[in-house]
C-alpha cells in the first residue's frame, strides 16, 4: 500500500462525524451590531445542535417529550464547540457550528426524562455500491451510477456513519464485485481494515430490465447484507424506489439506504426504560493491578452505571456489574470496548477481547461452589460508579 493511499483512508476515516457531535449547523442572525448578532447566532446555534442530537437518539414519536434544549442543558451538556465559515457584517453574522457533547450527561438526561434511546453507537458503516443489470454485477468496473451516486454524494451527519470507499488500486486489491454480492469474509475483512471498521454493508442494486434510456424514469431495487455490528439489523431490503432518471433513482436509493439502516439501528439498539439489572460475571485475571484495570474497563462501557467485586482471588475476580438493557445489548456495548462478556447456562464469563492476531482462547470452567472464591471486600472499599 503506498503512503498516499493509506494517508487518504485514514484521513477520511478520521474525518467521520462522532456519534455525540452534530456538525454543519448553519446561523444567520442579525443585530444591532455584528457582535450582538454573533452572540445571539451562537447560542441559538448550540440550541439547535442539542435539539438534532436528541431526535438522532431517539424515534419521532417522543419527540414531543423530549428535553427542552435550552441555554440551562447547553450549558449542561456542551463540551466544546467551534465555528467555520464565519461571515461578518456591520450587523449580520453567519456560520456553521461543530458542537460536542458530554455523553454521559446527554443520556443522563434522557434517561431521567424516561426517553427510550439508542444504546449502542456503531462504527461508522463502509458501503461497497454493487451494481447488477443484464451484463452482469460490477463495484469498481464502469458504468456504475449506483457508485457514482454514492461517491458525488455528501451523507448528512447522523447516528450511523457511513463512509464510501476511494476505489483506487488498494481496494481493487482488496475485494471485487464477485466477493462484495457472495460475502467473502476474508475480503470483507480486508476492506473494512483498511479504512477502519468492522462494518461493511454491501448494497446490491437491481436495474430494472424494462429500463427506458437514461434521461427517462426509472426504477430500481436495493438489497443489503452487512458485517460486524450491523448484523444486529438483519438484511434489508428496498424495493422499487422509483426516480426521474437513472441517475434520480440511484440517489434516491442511496438517501433511502442511508435512512433506513439508521433506523433500523435505532429499531436494535434502542434502550427502553433506564431499571438497572445486576449481571454477575467471574473473570481470570492475573493479580491485583489486572483486576483493577479490568474493572476500570468494565465501568468504561456506556450501559454500564456500577461495578461491584462480589469475590477475589489471587487468579480470578467475580463482578457485580449494574447495567441498563439487555444482557445482549451490554454484550455487544462490551465488545466495543474490547471486551467478550459470554453466558452459558445463565453463568457469564468475561475476558478481554484477544489481540487481532491472537487465536481466541477456550472458554475457561468457573469454579464449583466449594472452590470459589471467598473474598467479599472491594480492595478499594466501595463500589465504582460509572465515568464516562
Amino acid at each position: 500500500m503506498t503512503a498516499m493511499a493509506l494517508e487518504s483512508a485514514s484521513s477520511w476515516a478520521a474525518a467521520l462525524p462522532r456519534t455525540y457531535s452534530v456538525d454543519d449547523v448553519a446561523v444567520d442572525e442579525t443585530a444591532d451590531s455584528a457582535e450582538s448578532a454573533r452572540q445571539i447566532a451562537l447560542a441559538e446555534g448550540q440550541r439547535k445542535a442539542l435539539r438534532q442530537l436528541f431526535e438522532r437518539l431517539t424515534f419521532a414519536e417522543d419527540y414531543d417529550r423530549l428535553p427542552p434544549a435550552d441555554d440551562s442543558a447547553v450549558t449542561y451538556l456542551v463540551r466544546s464547540f467551534q465555528v467555520k465559515e464565519e461571515r461578518v457584517s456591520p450587523t449580520r453574522y453567519r456560520a456553521k457550528l461543530a458542537v460536542d457533547f458530554n455523553a454521559s450527561a446527554v443520556r443522563n438526561m434522557l434517561e431521567e426524562a424516561g426517553i427510550p434511546f439508542v444504546a449502542q453507537v456503531p462504527e461508522s458503516v463502509l458501503v461497497l455500491p454493487v451494481y447488477r443489470d443484464a451484463a452482469g454485477i460490477r463495484l469498481w468496473e464502469d458504468p456504475n451510477p449506483w457508485r457514482q451516486a454514492w461517491s458525488s454524494r455528501s451523507i448528512p451527519d447522523g447516528l450511523v456513519p457511513f463512509q464510501v470507499p476511494l476505489g483506487d488500486l488498494e481496494d481493487l486489491l482488496a475485494i471485487d464485485a464477485q466477493k462484495a454480492a457472495s460475502m467473502d469474509e476474508a475480503a470483507l475483512k480486508a476492506i473494512g481494515d483498511r479504512y477502519g471498521t468492522p462494518n461493511v454493508l454491501v448494497a446490491i442494486v437491481e436495474a430494472d430490465q424494462s429500463m427506458p434510456s437514461p434521461d427517462q424514469p426509472a426504477t430500481v431495487s436495493v438489497d443489503m447484507k452487512a458485517t460486524g455490528d450491523l448484523v444486529l439489523i438483519g438484511e434489508l431490503a428496498l424495493p422499487g424506489i422509483r426516480g426521474e432518471s437513472v441517475d434520480a433513482a440511484m440517489a434516491d436509493a442511496a438517501d433511502a439506504v442511508v435512512v433506513d439502516v439508521r433506523e433500523e439501528w435505532k429499531n436494535a439498539s434502542l434502550l427502553i426504560g433506564t431499571e438497572q439489572t445486576v449481571l454477575t460475571a467471574d473473570a481470570e485475571i492475573s493479580g491485583l493491578d489486572d483486576y483493577l484495570a479490568l474493572r476500570q474497563q468494565v465501568v468504561g462501557v456506556p450501559l454500564v452505571r456500577q461495578v461491584a467485586v462480589e469475590a477475589l482471588t489471587v487468579s480470578t475476580a467475580r463482578l457485580a456489574i449494574s447495567h441498563v438493557g439487555t444482557a445482549d445489548q451490554l454484550a455487544a456495548a462490551m465488545s466495543r470496548q474490547d471486551l467478550q462478556l459470554n453466558g452459558l447456562g445463565g453463568v457469564y464469563f468475561l475476558r478481554r477481547a484477544p489481540a487481532v492476531d491472537e487465536a481466541p482462547a477456550p472458554m475457561w470452567e468457573m469454579t464449583g461452589p466449594d472452590e470459589a472464591p471467598t473474598t467479599n471486600e472491594d480492595p478499594l472499599g466501595v463500589p465504582v460508579q460509572s465515568q464516562e
